[in-house]
């Protein structure tokens, strides 16, 4: 049990800044007119319930359970998720780790 101990502790002190957290972002059918309003609750029902079971059911090296974020609307085809601010928002995450990455001493 000790080893598990040892390994948390070393893929916590290897990592900097805050754990990733999962992103979900349910895509649904774009048809308007009816298809895609019958079917908006439904499908941010099952994200949230995907997230729910992510959390119960995966952890971080430290023991801690991963942490979900849910976007507020479905992507109803490509123009929305091009227009989409988790996109724009993943980019600059991105950024910021390589730019972190690249920072770190090379031995």
């Amino acid at each position: 049990m000790g080893g598990d101990t040892n390994a948390a502790a070393e893929a916590t002190a290897r990592y900097i800044g805050d754990w990733p957290r999962i992103g979900i972002r349910p895509a649904i059918d774009g048809r308007m007119r009816g298809v895609r309003e019958s079917l908006e609750g439904q499908t941010m029902a099952q994200a949230r319930a995907t997230a729910d079971l992510l959390t119960a059911n995966l952890r971080y090296p430290d023991g801690q359970p991963v942490q979900c974020v849910i976007a507020d609307t479905c992507i109803g085809g490509v123009v929305e998720a091009a227009r989409s601010p988790c996109v724009t928002e993943l980019g600059a995450v991105l950024e910021r780790q390589l730019v972190r990455h690249l920072a770190q001493p090379r031995s």
